[in-house]
């Protein structure tokens, strides 16, 4: 079974989404006296919350500004998880593969997407 938290990346790199991003997510970490719990967004104002978005949600959000974006996975049999690969080219078109090119990787999607996101757009505001 699935749960909230295997659908998000987790509060820590969470909290390092612009304010200004992911306003329409589904879901928030929400903060409360013994740690964090992932919730449906309420859009109750006065209540503080940090945005956990889906990997549905951020891949729409990267292929708005960047349409070469790739995902796969791999089995890794040892440890009984997939590992998942994300790339991103910036400035990379049909006829020439030049460009930047991010890859992130790790054990879970909405995670790997949002490291890779936030490479993407750390290095385009520069």
């Amino acid at each position: 079974m699935t749960t909230f938290e295997q659908l998000v990346p987790p509060f820590e790199l969470c909290r390092k989404i612009s304010s200004d991003a992911f306003n329409d997510t589904v879901f928030a970490w929400k903060t409360y006296y013994l740690g964090v719990y992932v919730t449906v967004r309420n859009l109750n104002p006065e209540q503080p919350i940090i945005a956990a978005p889906t990997a549905q949600e951020i891949l729409k959000e990267m292929q708005l500004y960047f349409p070469r974006v790739s995902c796969g996975w791999q089995a890794n049999l040892e440890r009984n998880v997939r590992c998942y690969t994300c790339t991103a080219s910036i400035g990379a078109t049909e006829s020439c593969m030049n460009g930047t090119e991010f890859l992130c990787a790790g054990e879970n999607l909405p995670e790997v997407l949002l490291k890779l996101w936030l490479d993407v757009r750390r290095v385009k505001n520069e």
